[in-house]
């Protein structure tokens, strides 16, 4: 993710954090429909909250006078 995002590594640990969160929200080939998440908590993940690893952000910030 580092690698395509083009982001410096010592963002790493935010990576390696991302792709297990990701990983334990996914379902697996073996358990279909069921994910990890599922199978220790007991209900579907909230997905919604998730946004694209490493997107750019723009700041305005207004001039005082």
């Amino acid at each position: 993710m580092i690698h395509e995002k083009h982001m410096p590594n010592f963002y790493w640990a935010e990576a390696l954090s991302t792709t297990l969160y990701l990983m334990n929200r996914h379902t697996t080939n073996r358990m279909h429909e069921l994910t990890p998440y599922k199978i220790l908590v007991g209900r579907k993940p909230i997905l919604s909250h998730l946004k694209v690893f490493g997107i750019i952000a723009n700041v305005c910030i207004l001039n005082e006078k």
